[in-house]
């Protein structure tokens, strides 16, 4: 269910093959972002690595809880944009992000979670505009 709201709100084509979604340690989930622990303001939540097909959760996030579930429809949606080939054509990465983020708000103002979805909803305009795309305090998922 997850997967196909992430597609209709991204208007992106479903997956062939889903991502494998695995439960990691934070300093796993860390390393395989691109910034350093000194300069985030957030803990990544997961992230979606394409080489592997592979959706890494880090140890703070409970996917049986509707926050969780929105950071697994934020990183199906960069599963669906490399599947798409969205990377080769964006001006910059915060696009991607900002498409995801949007995607998560939907389903968390749809999930009755609606402070949640505005600071989510809040991220993505940040990213979208491109000129943060690349500033650490935003570049976390």
């Amino acid at each position: 269910d997850l997967l196909e709201f992430a597609a209709n709100t991204s208007d992106l084509p479903t997956l062939g093959n889903c991502p494998i979604v695995r439960a990691t340690d934070y300093q796993t989930l860390l390393s395989s972002v691109s910034f350093s622990a000194s300069s985030a303001r957030h803990q990544p939540a997961a992230v979606y690595l394409p080489t592997a097909n592979e959706i890494l959760v880090g140890p703070g996030s409970d996917l049986t809880s509707r926050l969780g579930r929105s950071y697994l429809v934020h990183e199906l949606v960069h599963a669906l944009q490399f599947q798409a080939g969205a990377p080769d054509r964006q001006p910059c990465l915060g696009a991607l992000e900002a498409e995801a983020y949007h995607a998560q708000s939907q389903y968390l103002e749809g999930e009755g979670l609606v402070e949640e979805a505005l600071v989510f909803r809040s991220y993505g305009l940040v990213m979208a505009s491109c000129a943060q795309a690349y500033h650490p305090d935003f570049n976390a998922d």
